[in-house]
């Protein structure tokens, strides 16, 4: 598939899935010139409503351009299409997909609402991935910072220590390099429970699908969520 008929076929199919339709080929011609707005939701306890879709920064916007692709024409085309929320994180292809990011924030930066993530637990090493982080998205500011990644081993006794990655993000926000907190994780429904009822967060990013697999998260993680 080449970059324009990708570029139309997934914000034709976004414009789709507004009008009602699960169609991901024959799309209506009429869904292309759609204006009517996504809906929006409360995100969390944040108090800012938000697109009910989200652009992820994994698929195709972790990569690198290529002459056939750039990314950056992705975010752009979810833009235009009225997806006005990017998630991302440092660890996306070691950075890449922030840099991805980084070409459209750098002239749309008010139209969206921006959330990354950091995968250190200490203060220093947090507070050292935020600011390659903003580097490479090319802002000032964050709207949402999580935690990224609570494992099946999580130590929760170091994220509050002094020198732990609470103090850092604490401090983020109190500078306002972040409006607000959150955190991540899809390995252990009982660690997202158990991080969730420890800590103050404004959002919870985790997994939720009828799989086997997934199940405990509708069980434990929602009902405290």
């Amino acid at each position: 598939m080449d970059r324009r008929r990708f570029i139309e076929t997934a914000t034709a199919a976004v414009l789709s899935l507004n009008r009602g339709s699960l169609a991901w080929g024959a799309v209506p011609s009429e869904a292309r010139s759609s204006t009517v707005p996504l809906p929006k939701r409360p995100l969390g306890k944040t108090g800012v409503e938000v697109c009910v879709l989200i652009l992820g920064g994994v698929v195709a916007m972790k990569e690198p351009p290529t002459p056939t692709f750039h990314p950056a024409e992705l975010a752009n085309a979810a833009l235009d299409a009225g997806i006005t929320y990017f998630d991302t994180a440092p660890s996306y292809n070691n950075g890449q997909s922030e840099r991805n990011y980084g070409e459209v924030l750098a002239t749309r930066r008010n139209e969206v609402f921006l959330a990354t993530k950091t995968g250190a637990r200490d203060y220093d090493g947090a507070m050292r991935e935020v600011e390659s982080s903003l580097q490479r998205l090319r802002v000032d500011r964050l709207d949402l910072l999580q935690i990224h990644g609570v494992s099946q081993n999580e130590d929760f006794s170091r994220w509050e220590k002094p020198d732990g990655v609470l103090a850092a993000l604490y401090k983020l926000r109190d500078q306002k390099v972040t409006r607000f907190l959150g955190v991540t994780g899809h390995e252990s429904a009982e660690q997202m429970k158990k991080a969730i009822e420890l800590f103050e967060f404004d959002t919870i990013l985790t997994t939720f699908n009828p799989t086997l697999k997934r199940r405990p998260f509708e069980e434990r993680v929602l009902p405290v969520a």
